[in-house]
């Protein structure tokens, strides 16, 4: 007969096995419930919400609204990049306004392109609006998307 020593206990080989697969069906049934959601399920439905939440931020940033902003952030992007920095950054480029072009979803995260209206002071030309292109990274987080500040 097959016996190993676990702890003070002597097991044979049968008890064992019941035991690695008795851990195993419960390491896997609770990992079933910690699964995160997957966009690509659904991507037209994330791409949407992703849409809607880039140009959020930058409607809230450009009025001002940084608290709002914030919001949107990632839990790392928030811990790395402090709130008051939102408005300096959207003063300097003297942003007006941004329109989404285009959403591509993943698993877990979209990478949303934009035009983002900045105003250029050029010699003899005062306030010249161009459309800059920028792209972001938003990430799948507690069930919804987040911006991820790069």
């Amino acid at each position: 007969m097959y016996t190993t020593h676990i702890g003070t206990q002597n097991c044979s080989r049968a008890t064992l096995i019941a035991a690695l697969v008795a851990l195993a069906s419960v390491a896997q049934l609770s990992g079933c419930t910690s699964v995160p959601v997957s966009m690509a399920d659904d991507a037209a439905k994330w791409e949407k919400r992703t849409a809607e939440r880039a140009a959020q931020r930058w409607a809230d940033a450009i009025a001002g609204r940084t608290s709002a902003a914030f919001a949107l952030y990632s839990k790392a992007s928030r811990i790395d990049y402090p709130e008051a920095m939102i408005k300096r950054h959207v003063d300097s480029l003297r942003a007006a306004n941004a329109k989404v072009v285009d959403v591509k979803c993943a698993a877990t995260s979209c990478t949303v392109n934009l035009e983002v209206m900045v105003t250029v002071a050029m010699q003899r030309v005062s306030g010249r609006q161009v459309a800059v292109p920028a792209q972001e990274r938003w990430v799948l987080e507690e069930g919804d998307v987040f911006f991820v500040r790069q």
